[in-house]
């Protein structure tokens, strides 16, 4: 592929550390490269051939009666066959293999994951070769730049070779790009990088949506971290949850995927931004392979370690008892589980009765969240709720908690693992002694208490007065 090197005084191997840059790219398979390239050759031929059946005048002088009497449907409209007024234009054989070329390149590049921790720009780039012999008026030779290069195992291997070679440069561009969209200054003003606290404005409008762009930024900081951390991408759906979770608790901090970095909002729509030492210093090494200069060697050293004490941030372990991000997703999208009953108005069949301290994953979700649902059960006992079968409608379940447990699980849904109780603030009675305060005061099982602090105390029926 054709593409402009840049020339950096540093190797991009010596100055981004070697752990940073393995744990974030997986090891590409030639062997399936070697494939792809001989069933590239296969329908290579195949095309060929048909090319040459169909062109000869035997055929190709009765195949104006299959465009004719095939031209429109029993309904009367017109085939997708009506815009190709000529035989020849249909079976251009340049056309077909120049299809062919592009659709392989791309399946090449998408077996491999540079193409997708490229910078938008990169991608837009190879976006714009495999697809420039379609403009009109388009001659090969006349802009090299722009030629699509011929699709076979030697022209593969050197373009994925370079592309390897050129990885730490492709996720530099992404970094510095994250790096401007949630600080907006030069990282050469800022010397320590991401190891300094950022602001963000504009993060949130005067109505509490969150901008889409700067929700972006967050989402492509959380990303990376999620490559560094050796776990799966986060969705875009889970980071706007995180942010609107951030907003409802504005003036406190909220730490997300496993303490990696943390959010603070506020009510005027700014947002500040910090990241987990143990995080900055890879972020750090990254940035300064494209500002070897401006980011000191102190910032892109893995920090010493600090005695987990757990009272200030940087103390904190990096993570603890991380869950898959496709769990946070799931625990993202919970919400007040309403049981659906046959409805006495004549206006409607059912109405929608809200269960008390109850949640369930939205319907919408159910199907594509099953396979999961043993993993966010495991999260949500953690956190004191039982799942439960509805009495009206015994496929449908939910998790019934003691206590409004929903903001909770939207903040351990961004923290990324489950949290011990004092950080949330609950404290379960243990059994033996909420078993001998049962026999103490002499409840019984049809006994209603009036005790909003009753917990999950067993046989007692909790009533909110």
């Amino acid at each position: 592929m054709h593409t402009q090197h840049h020339d950096f005084s540093h190797d991009a191997q010596h100055i981004i550390a070697g752990d940073v840059l393995d744990q974030f790219y997986a090891p590409v398979q030639f062997d399936a490269l070697t494939l792809l390239a001989s069933e590239h050759i296969r329908l290579r031929e195949r095309i060929i051939e048909v090319h040459g059946i169909i062109t000869q005048e035997n055929v190709s002088g009765v195949m104006g009666f299959f465009f004719k009497g095939n031209g429109s449907d029993k309904y009367g409209h017109n085939a997708s066959l009506r815009h190709l007024s000529s035989f020849t234009e249909i079976f251009n054989l340049e056309g077909a293999l120049n299809e062919l070329t592009a659709n392989f390149w791309d399946r090449a590049l998408r077996q491999t994951d540079l193409m997708e921790y490229m910078p938008q720009a990169r991608r837009s780039q190879w976006t714009e070769i495999l697809n420039a012999w379609r403009e009109h008026g388009y001659q090969r030779g006349k802009n090299p730049e722009m030629d699509m290069p011929e699709f076979n195992l030697d022209n593969l291997r050197a373009t994925v070779q370079g592309l390897l070679a050129r990885r730490a440069e492709f996720l530099a561009e992404r970094v510095d790009g994250i790096f401007r969209g949630l600080s907006k200054q030069h990282v050469t003003n800022v010397p320590e990088g991401f190891s300094k606290r950022m602001i963000m404005s504009g993060v949130f409008n005067e109505w509490g949506s969150t901008d889409h762009e700067r929700e972006g930024v967050v989402h492509d900081l959380r990303l990376v971290i999620a490559k560094f951390m050796g776990r799966d991408d986060p969705s875009r759906a889970s980071t706007g949850q995180l942010l609107k979770t951030a907003r409802a608790s504005r003036g406190e901090w909220l730490e997300a995927d496993g303490g990696a970095f943390r959010v603070r909002a506020y009510q005027v729509g700014t947002a500040h931004l910090e990241v987990h030492p143990d995080m900055a210093y890879r972020l750090n090494s990254v940035l300064a392979y494209l500002h070897p200069a401006a980011i000191p060697e102190s910032f892109r050293k893995r920090p010493a370690k600090v005695k987990a004490n757990g009272k200030t941030f940087a103390s904190k372990p990096l993570f603890e008892r991380p869950f898959s991000n496709a769990v946070g997703a799931v625990l993202a999208t919970l919400s007040q589980y309403n049981k659906i009953v046959k409805s006495e108005s004549f206006r409607r069949d059912y109405d929608h009765i809200p269960v008390r301290n109850a949640v369930a994953v939205p319907f919408y979700e159910r199907d594509r969240s099953k396979h999961l649902i043993a993993e966010v059960d495991t999260v949500m006992q953690a956190l004191g709720g039982v799942l439960t079968n509805c009495t009206v409608n015994q496929r449908s379940q939910y998790w019934q908690f003691d206590f409004d447990a929903l903001d909770l699980i939207h903040e351990v849904a961004a923290l990324g693992y489950i949290p011990d109780h004092k950080s949330h603030q609950f404290y379960p009675t243990p059994v033996t002694v909420a078993e001998r305060l049962i026999d103490w005061l002499d409840i019984g099982l049809l006994d209603t208490c009036c005790e909003p602090q009753a917990g999950q105390a067993p046989g007692v029926r909790l009533v909110v007065a």
